[in-house]
């Protein structure tokens, strides 16, 4: 992807909604951008496994967060991680911006 300067007091990520269930999982990390290019990559996860979810609609979030809205994406991922279970989070953080949404079926 591809994003003008966010601002220094944002961080984005990439936020996978699927619509059967319609909650947030966020993706890996906050997204780091290369120098000056404005230029990301990430790799999202869609579906609980290659072979699940399979014609199941989904929508691809760039989200815009602050400091602590990061700090509520990691503690989720960290948890999840420990319990091997990620049920999504009900919500995106206070004061979260959604700055692009891609439609996407899962094949």
């Amino acid at each position: 992807g591809y994003s003008n300067n966010p601002g220094n007091s944002t961080l984005m990520w990439v936020v996978v909604v699927p619509h059967a269930v319609g909650n947030y999982h966020p993706q890996g990390r906050s997204i780091k951008l290369r120098s000056s290019s404005g230029t990301w990559s990430l790799k999202p996860y869609i579906g609980a496994s290659k072979y699940d979810n399979i014609g199941e609609l989904f929508d691809i979030l760039l989200v815009n967060v602050t400091e602590v809205g990061s700090t509520e994406f990691t503690n989720y991922l960290n948890k999840s991680a420990r319990d091997k279970d990620w049920p999504g989070m009900d919500d995106l953080p206070n004061g979260s911006v959604i700055l692009k949404k891609v439609f996407v079926k899962r094949r």
